[in-house]
């Protein structure tokens, strides 16, 4: 007869504030935080200037709800609406980054937006089975356990 193991239970992480000091790592020391914890945060990548235009523009972009949550909203294919929105797919910090990380030109796949509100559920980090697939997310407000998605190990920026 065959033993299962027990199962673990892990503490559950609730309102855990993130303090890495994230203008301190190097290089390296992302790639590593980026492979052992799934992500990392890259500060003030975009300039407040940048920032406060793509608010402008997403203002007038039209959304529809997601079929699984009322607080997220999103537009897909954003890419094609112009300007500062456009723009984004090729900034240049952004690019530079991956290029080092992936070693040559970086690949979009999909580029689309999405608008979470306080409650939403927290994106669950997955990669989709691709080996060298990277999610990129330009918060545009800074995340707070007020308007953090649910669950989320929230970061201050």
């Amino acid at each position: 007869m065959t033993t299962l193991p027990r199962a673990v239970t892990l503490p559950a992480i609730k309102d855990h504030i993130v303090d890495t000091d994230w203008s301190a790592l190097s290089f390296g020391e992302r790639v590593r935080h980026l492979e052992v914890e799934g992500y990392i945060v890259i500060p003030d990548l975009l300039d407040a200037g940048l920032v406060e235009e793509l608010r402008r523009q997403l203002k007038e972009v039209s959304v529809q709800a997601t079929d699984y949550t009322d607080k997220k909203l999103y537009h897909n294919d954003i890419q094609l609406t112009g300007g500062a929105i456009t723009d984004l797919v090729a900034h240049e910090p952004t690019i530079a980054f991956l290029r080092r990380l992936f070693g040559g030109e970086p690949i979009m796949m999909t580029y689309d937006y999405s608008r979470s509100e306080p409650g939403c559920p927290a994106i669950n980090l997955h990669c989709d089975g691709w080996p060298r697939l990277v999610r990129v997310l330009y918060y545009l407000e800074d995340l707070t356990p007020e308007v953090a998605p649910s669950g989320l190990c929230r970061a201050r920026t």
